[in-house]
């Protein structure tokens, strides 16, 4: 595990989603829950540092950022074949 994940990251403390129960983010294959989980980080103003974040540590699941762990792997495959 790294270190960053051991701590929350600076960005957190003005995450829209701070306070609210994480299991909300967490159950990708509840498509309400989803639904209400990107509702969430819609007007969330640290959204893209979540996003980036999420991709940068690789995160295996949930919703980070507003996007699920489908929609950042896309991201993540876009970017390299953009870099290629």
């Amino acid at each position: 595990m790294l270190a960053e994940e051991l701590t929350q990251p600076d960005w957190y403390d003005n995450a829209q989603c701070r306070g609210t129960d994480t299991s909300l983010f967490f159950s990708e294959a509840d498509n309400v829950a989803v639904t209400i989980a990107k509702s969430v980080c819609i007007p969330c103003p640290v959204r893209e540092l979540c996003l980036e974040y999420a991709i940068a540590m690789d995160q295996p699941a949930g919703v980070w950022g507003g996007k699920t762990t489908t929609e950042r792997k896309r991201i993540k495959r876009r970017r390299r074949v953009q870099v290629a």
